[in-house]
């Protein structure tokens, strides 16, 4: 009985939820927001590289697993650039990419063996 009554709570929260107007977010505010975002990360790239080595798990399940924030920092350079023309982005998409194999330096051989 509680399960039914949780589940039914949360089907007219959803309800509600989606019901609600959406407020659609203008484009010109949209990429202003991605580009801080990106521009925040790589003016913080050093110090977030440093964090993520520290943070590094061998024995974690999932493995090697590399920084996903300047992936994202890639994506919406590359996203302005095309969007803009500005080379500037096109550049920095390009250093974060052919930076990312050097990654793999990090994560012990012993445990890439395992």
């Amino acid at each position: 009985m509680k399960r039914l009554c949780f589940i039914f709570c949360a089907i007219s929260l959803s309800l509600s939820v989606l019901s609600q107007p959406v407020n659609k977010i203008p484009l010109k505010k949209y990429l202003e927001f991605s580009r801080a975002a990106a521009d925040w990360t790589w003016d913080k790239y050093d110090s977030l590289e440093k964090a993520w080595v520290k943070s590094i798990d061998p024995m974690n399940v999932f493995g090697y697993r590399p920084p996903s924030r300047y992936l994202e920092a890639a994506t919406i350079y590359a996203t302005l650039f095309e969007l803009e023309g500005n080379k500037k982005y096109a550049e920095r998409a390009k250093t974060i990419l052919l930076k990312y194999d050097d990654y793999t330096k990090y994560y012990p051989e012993s445990a890439a063996k395992a």
